[in-house]
């Protein structure tokens, strides 16, 4: 799970360095259905631009707005793993040995993903070494 908590900030972190920049024509529908272009906030704070649009965004318009394919993004593995319901539902009836291989999927997408955001959306290179993720300097 903490795995997608550091997506979720490296990505706006992303944003917020880019958003009068590259970004700055991109448009975002916030959880309150508000829709906002970025360059409507470009004379504005950080702290204005943080606390009224990036704190209201969800991962998935957080993707949707870095041009992420749905289909590769984060934000429905995130959903799919952190879900109770589906626990409730289907992975509580697995074997402890289904439900171990399942976590280790959920486990395997996370890092993914997290690898992935770190190459595309950072300065600071993240790789796997030996079976750790490393930060490169």
């Amino acid at each position: 799970m903490l795995a997608y908590v550091v997506i979720e900030r490296q990505l706006k972190e992303y944003i917020l360095k880019h958003r009068n920049g590259k970004l700055a024509a991109r448009e975002v529908t916030l959880t309150n259905h508000k829709k906002v272009k970025f360059e409507d906030y470009a004379s504005k704070s950080d702290e204005e631009f943080i606390n009224k649009v990036l704190t209201k965004m969800t991962l998935a318009n957080t993707e949707k707005v870095l041009g992420i394919d749905p289909s590769n993004g984060a934000a429905n593995d995130r959903n799919d793993m952190m879900h109770s319901n589906l626990y409730i539902v289907g992975e509580r009836m697995l074997s402890e040995e289904e439900r171990h291989r399942k976590n280790i999927e959920h486990f395997e997408k996370a890092k993914s993903h997290l690898i992935r955001t770190f190459k595309d959306f950072s300065d600071i290179p993240l790789d796997e070494k030996e079976g750790k993720l490393v930060f490169s300097t």
